[in-house]
């Protein structure tokens, strides 16, 4: 799997450029931004939403859980409430 860092190395910048090409948070010249891109295309990198949630400390998930006893038409209610 190839990494932000290995991509970093390779174009001579700092992950943090990187970061920031691929997340489009900060300003990043026109020159580093193409070098950047084409490295990232000829190494294959593409972003981990995994290693995205984990780094967050969040996924995105929802978790319900049901008792065997209740029924389908009140598990269909709270889901809908819950998603609110």
């Amino acid at each position: 799997m190839i990494r932000m860092k290995d991509v970093a190395e390779r174009c001579g910048v700092s992950e943090t450029t990187v970061s920031h090409v691929v997340n489009h948070t900060r300003y990043v010249s026109p020159e580093t931004r193409r070098k950047v891109l084409k490295t990232i295309r000829d190494l294959g990198f593409y972003t981990n939403a995994h290693a995205r949630r984990l780094a967050r400390g969040s996924s995105d998930f929802l978790g319900l859980l049901i008792s065997r006893r209740a029924k389908i038409g009140d598990a269909r209610g709270l889901m809908i409430e819950a998603l609110r």
